[in-house]
């Protein structure tokens, strides 16, 4: 078998389209995650920079595997840093245990050592199996090196709240640089904070994110917080494929159910999740009124629009305690550090922002 290496390229799309669906999350959901109508468009959010590495079976003219290499700028330990984000790694089944995965990650090595960074960010959902078998104790790769948790939620969308008693505006072109303004110094204050200027607004770096959504606090007529609303559902989506064992039969008794309780209804296969990100929460000294006026009326707003909302934290994210009382459903991570050598970094409260991993 003849496996070669490179860079991806257009004519790639649709394969690498396929693969990444290839794999659905475990459980009783059968759900995966596409990227449609192009791989591209998803891939260009995860960093400023982005190498899309295919593996191809020369002999048989197919991609067997795929692997992403991205740098962005973040924020750590109150300075502006360039470090790496590993992505999106795909191996077709029928490869699995062939030569493929291990020449791409040689090859993942090799552009290292020519364009380095401190480390690379990964983030894994706890027990996600497949994630944890390719990566550990493979040998070729640098070390995982375990930084934290965070902690996804999903906000359920049945029925308005109460809203906050801060004023809150809708974001606008020239509200820009107040945002961004608002964003990074409150972004200095985490680890892993992605880091932007007014320019990258309208650029594939944030594409579908303008600053009309994004909800702005105003206090004493300054901007005190700010957070997004990213819906990506027209180039990054999960896809309900089936229900497994036990969750098949119960769907229909669950969805009334849940329609009387206010969860959100098992959709039929074939169902694009419809749900937008809660991004770039940015308030100044973590002021929780603040933080639940801008999450109410985001909220309300969504309510009859959007099942839920996503938004994620470390448990010790001070923002966090604003989420209590709220109805919704919780997926654990792990984020990790991947280096040759143990990254030299204070530890801190890390918000690598879900909407872009």
């Amino acid at each position: 078998m003849e496996i070669e290496i490179r860079p991806a390229t257009e004519r790639d799309d649709e394969e690498l389209m396929e693969i990444v669906e290839e794999v659905s999350l475990e459980g009783g959901i059968e759900m995966v995650y596409a990227r449609r109508p192009t791989f591209f468009r998803g891939a260009f959010i995860e960093g400023y920079s982005v190498q899309v590495l295919v593996a191809e079976d020369k002999e048989n003219k197919k991609i067997a595997g795929t692997i992403t290499r991205a740098k962005r700028k973040v924020w750590l330990n109150g300075e502006v840093r360039e470090i790496g984000y590993l992505s999106t790694l795909r191996v077709r089944r029928e490869y699995r245990g062939s030569p493929a995965f291990f020449k791409g990650l040689l090859f993942l090595k090799k552009l290292h050592e020519k364009d380095p960074v401190p480390f690379y960010l990964v983030s894994l959902i706890e027990g996600n199996s497949y994630a944890y078998r390719m990566v550990k104790g493979k040998g070729i790769l640098p070390e995982f090196f375990e930084y934290g948790s965070y902690i996804t939620h999903a906000v359920f969308l049945k029925k308005r709240i109460k809203e906050g008693d801060v004023e809150v505006v809708r974001g606008s072109e020239n509200m820009l640089d107040d945002i961004v303004l608002c964003i990074q110094r409150n972004g200095k204050r985490r680890e892993f904070y992605p880091y932007y200027t007014p320019e990258d607004f309208g650029t594939p770096l944030l594409y579908g994110l303008s600053p009309d959504n994004f909800y702005v606090a105003i206090k004493s007529g300054k901007v005190a917080g700010v957070l997004g609303k990213w819906d990506q559902r027209d180039f990054r989506q999960f896809r309900i494929e089936g229900y497994r064992g036990w969750m098949r039969g119960i769907r229909p008794l669950y969805n009334t159910f849940a329609k009387i309780t206010g969860y959100p209804v098992l959709p039929p296969p074939g169902s694009v999740l419809n749900f937008f990100y809660a991004c770039f929460p940015a308030v100044d000294e973590d002021d929780p009124r603040v933080f639940y006026s801008l999450l109410s009326r985001l909220h309300n707003d969504a309510v009859g629009k959007y099942s839920y909302f996503v938004i994620a934290f470390s448990p010790d994210d001070p923002l966090l305690r604003v989420l209590k009382g709220l109805r919704k459903e919780i997926y654990p991570a792990k984020l990790y550090m991947v280096a040759w050598e143990r990254p030299e970094i204070k530890k801190g409260i890390p918000y690598p922002e879900v909407a872009i991993l």
